[in-house]
Protein backbone atom coordinates (compact mmCIF):
# COMPACT_ATOMS: atom_id res chain seq x y z
CA UNK A 1 0.00 0.00 0.00
CA UNK A 2 1.25 3.28 -1.36
CA UNK A 3 -1.04 5.13 1.26
CA UNK A 4 -1.07 3.63 4.41
CA UNK A 5 -3.13 6.23 6.10
CA UNK A 6 -6.67 3.53 5.70
CA UNK A 7 -4.52 0.54 7.46
CA UNK A 8 -3.12 2.23 10.42
CA UNK A 9 -6.37 3.31 11.06
CA UNK A 10 -7.54 0.18 10.81
CA UNK A 11 -5.55 -1.32 13.03
CA UNK A 12 -6.32 0.96 15.47
CA UNK A 13 -9.25 0.86 17.89
CA UNK A 14 -11.13 4.03 17.39
CA UNK A 15 -14.38 3.33 19.46
CA UNK A 16 -14.75 3.05 23.11
CA UNK A 17 -17.39 -0.03 22.82
CA UNK A 18 -15.24 -2.64 21.82
CA UNK A 19 -11.40 -2.01 21.81
CA UNK A 20 -11.08 -5.02 19.61
CA UNK A 21 -13.26 -4.12 16.85
CA UNK A 22 -13.20 -1.35 14.50
CA UNK A 23 -13.82 -0.70 10.61
CA UNK A 24 -15.19 -4.52 10.28
CA UNK A 25 -11.86 -6.38 11.45
CA UNK A 26 -10.74 -7.98 14.99
CA UNK A 27 -8.01 -6.31 16.58
CA UNK A 28 -5.57 -8.80 18.56
CA UNK A 29 -3.89 -7.17 21.50
CA UNK A 30 -6.07 -5.13 22.72
CA UNK A 31 -7.35 -4.68 26.53
CA UNK A 32 -10.46 -6.16 26.44
CA UNK A 33 -12.75 -7.52 23.97
CA UNK A 34 -16.64 -8.04 23.67
CA UNK A 35 -18.19 -11.22 22.10
CA UNK A 36 -20.78 -10.46 18.67
CA UNK A 37 -24.43 -10.37 20.32
CA UNK A 38 -22.96 -10.18 24.24
CA UNK A 39 -23.37 -7.05 26.60
CA UNK A 40 -20.21 -8.33 28.61
CA UNK A 41 -16.94 -6.64 28.11
CA UNK A 42 -14.44 -9.05 28.75
CA UNK A 43 -10.73 -8.66 30.00
CA UNK A 44 -7.59 -9.39 27.97
CA UNK A 45 -6.89 -9.79 24.00
CA UNK A 46 -9.22 -11.73 22.19
CA UNK A 47 -6.64 -14.70 21.16
CA UNK A 48 -4.37 -14.52 23.39
CA UNK A 49 -2.18 -17.37 22.41
CA UNK A 50 -1.62 -15.26 18.74
CA UNK A 51 0.60 -11.91 18.35
CA UNK A 52 -0.34 -8.78 19.42
CA UNK A 53 -0.55 -7.01 15.95
CA UNK A 54 -2.93 -9.40 14.76
CA UNK A 55 -6.04 -8.52 12.90
CA UNK A 56 -8.41 -10.71 11.47
CA UNK A 57 -12.07 -10.66 9.36
CA UNK A 58 -14.54 -13.37 10.84
CA UNK A 59 -17.57 -14.23 8.63
CA UNK A 60 -20.53 -16.03 8.52
CA UNK A 61 -19.53 -19.78 8.62
CA UNK A 62 -16.44 -19.61 9.57
CA UNK A 63 -14.87 -18.03 7.19
CA UNK A 64 -12.01 -16.18 8.19
CA UNK A 65 -8.89 -13.88 6.65
CA UNK A 66 -6.30 -13.75 9.73
CA UNK A 67 -3.06 -11.73 9.18
CA UNK A 68 -0.10 -11.63 11.67
CA UNK A 69 2.27 -8.35 10.18
CA UNK A 70 5.26 -9.51 11.92
CA UNK A 71 5.27 -12.94 11.24
CA UNK A 72 4.50 -12.45 7.33
CA UNK A 73 1.48 -14.63 7.84
CA UNK A 74 -2.03 -14.64 6.26
CA UNK A 75 -4.55 -17.74 6.93
CA UNK A 76 -7.43 -17.93 5.18
CA UNK A 77 -10.36 -20.44 6.11
CA UNK A 78 -13.16 -21.18 3.31
CA UNK A 79 -15.31 -23.52 4.87
CA UNK A 80 -18.27 -24.21 6.88
CA UNK A 81 -18.22 -25.73 10.40
CA UNK A 82 -19.50 -29.27 11.41
CA UNK A 83 -23.85 -27.98 12.54
CA UNK A 84 -22.68 -29.61 15.80
CA UNK A 85 -19.43 -27.87 16.75
CA UNK A 86 -20.41 -24.60 18.68
CA UNK A 87 -17.51 -22.83 18.97
CA UNK A 88 -15.58 -19.05 18.73
CA UNK A 89 -13.22 -18.52 15.46
CA UNK A 90 -10.92 -16.68 17.44
CA UNK A 91 -8.44 -19.03 18.10
CA UNK A 92 -7.06 -18.83 14.37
Amino acid sequence: MHDTFYFDQSVNSSQSSNNSYDYLLWLNGKSSFRVPSSQFILPGSYAPASPADKFAGIGKNGQIVSIAPLLNLVIIRMGETSSDINYLPFAL
